[in-house]
């Protein structure tokens, strides 16, 4: 217990130290919004957006660069392109040990996550695009190593994360 507690313990604190650094000088020269304040929105707890900060990372390569990077360190496990095949809709892919899967029914789209032996389980998903589109929702619980979630495409974040998801060239992060 005491060594995986220190593991995690410097996996973060690497984590934090390697972001800092990324984020120096501490402020995106366009708008003023310190790279703490992208650092902190990329590794808060839940789902909720801020607004200023999401047309801020779609509109700054920079304020991308700085959140991708504390978001990769934050996660539990992420994929910056597709590894397996995905063509309109249909996304299979995998990121970490986990596999995600994009399934449309007549009941609606839904999100399947199939979790990896004796991996970490996720408490939420961050999508985002190469433009900085993308959103963060939180997820259910497991039952029988997989998370299932239903994408209300009429509601926007779930919307977001679906049109970045079914883009190869996305970043999945789950956290």
């Amino acid at each position: 217990m005491a060594a995986r507690y220190d593991d995690e313990h410097l996996r973060r604190f690497s984590a934090f130290r390697d972001a800092t650094e990324l984020a120096a000088p501490g402020e995106d020269d366009t708008t003023g919004i310190p790279a703490s304040r992208l650092i902190a929105y990329a590794r808060r707890e839940g789902a909720v957006a801020d607004f200023a900060l999401e047309r801020h990372l779609r509109t700054s390569a920079a304020a991308r660069r700085i959140h991708d990077r504390a978001l990769e360190m934050h996660a539990l496990a992420h994929s910056d392109i597709a590894m397996a095949a995905a063509g309109g809709t249909q996304v299979s892919r995998v990121v970490g040990a986990h596999r995600l899967e994009l399934i449309e029914e007549d009941a609606g789209v839904y999100l399947v996550i199939y979790l990896g032996a004796g991996a970490s389980v996720p408490g939420a998903i961050e999508v985002r695009d190469t433009k900085g589109d993308g959103a963060r929702l939180a997820l259910g619980a497991a039952m029988g190593g997989i998370i299932q979630l239903r994408l209300d495409l009429a509601k926007p974040q779930p919307k977001a994360l679906f049109d970045a998801l079914v883009r190869p060239d996305s970043s999945v992060f789950l956290l």
